[in-house]
């Protein structure tokens, strides 16, 4: 993943201690409350926005830190129950795409969500997500994909300019068919849709030794290993969207490094190398 410049990854200061201190509530170090000189609802609308509320209030909850604030309590546990069930619904629809992409051959790589929920988090509910990002190995299998998402009612979102699609790297996106809640990016490289070629850097990800077979009530698909899930959402987090804002990826960051060796002899860094993210996760272990 070439050409990354530093200079580019933005983090404001407000953003920063927002982050700052919803670390330290879920660590036990802080009450569960809103940052000095915010409402309650503003609070509770940033922790929605940033879909970071169920891990939040579950953290909090199990470190018996949520306050004496009772109308904050009941208004995250609410908020709590509603990302369950919308979770529960994102589940179903994400298995039923994946099981047509195995009954047409292709057991994908899924990366982010999902994957995330099963791999770091302790209950799914408390990664939300609202689409399913795909990754196929091949040209043909590319274009088998394309075509499984049609037969299921997708549609493919087309944009006026094609500059303009391959600038927001969201080329290859589908829109749900009616009484379908899932978005999906079905991608051909780790960077881009169809747009570009495999580039070298994305063969390290690619490796067995870089993936590893995942199956959820049947249906199968295989998820980055921990090292490769840190380079890649290194990369994905302050490359790919500059000006960073999501304290929910840091989060996933911060749950993956407890899973990779990072001393000096680590794995990890002769795949960064390799991919062209070592920058990217020098900068992801400096914030956390």
């Amino acid at each position: 993943m070439d050409n990354c410049s530093p200079v580019t990854w933005k983090i404001d200061k407000a953003t920063f201690l927002r982050w700052k201190k919803i670390f330290s509530d879920i660590a036990g170090k802080g009450v569960a409350a809103p940052m000095e000189g915010m409402e309650e609802k503003e609070w509770v609308d940033f922790l929605i926005a940033q879909r970071i509320l169920p891990f939040y209030y579950s953290a909090c909850s199990d470190l018996g830190n949520l306050g004496s604030d009772g109308a904050l309590k009941k208004c995250l546990k609410e908020n709590y129950i509603r990302f369950l069930a919308s979770n529960q619904m994102y589940k179903s629809h994400a298995c039923e795409t994946l099981n047509a992409m195995n009954l047409a051959g292709i057991i994908p790589i899924v990366v982010k969500g999902i994957q995330l929920q099963r791999m770091v988090y302790p209950k799914p509910e408390l990664r939300p997500t609202s689409d399913l990002d795909i990754v196929v190995d091949d040209k043909e299998e590319y274009f088998t994909a394309l075509d499984v998402m049609k037969s299921l009612g997708y549609n493919r979102i087309s944009y006026r300019r094609k500059i303009y699609a391959r600038n927001i790297l969201k080329e290859i996106v589908f829109d749900p068919p009616p009484g379908g809640k899932v978005k999906v990016e079905l991608h051909h490289s780790f960077r881009f849709g169809q747009w570009d070629k495999r580039r070298r850097t994305d063969e390290p990800f690619l490796r067995e030794s870089s993936t590893s077979a995942s199956e959820v009530d049947g249906i199968r698909f295989r998820g980055l290993t921990a090292p490769a899930n840190f380079l890649y959402l290194s990369y994905h987090a302050f490359q790919s969207h500059t000006n960073v804002k999501s304290v929910l990826w840091m989060n996933d960051l911060r749950l993956l490094r407890k899973s990779v060796d990072f001393s000096p002899k680590g794995k990890i860094w002769d795949l960064a190398k390799e991919t062209g993210t070592e920058m990217h996760c020098r900068f992801g272990l400096e914030l956390l």
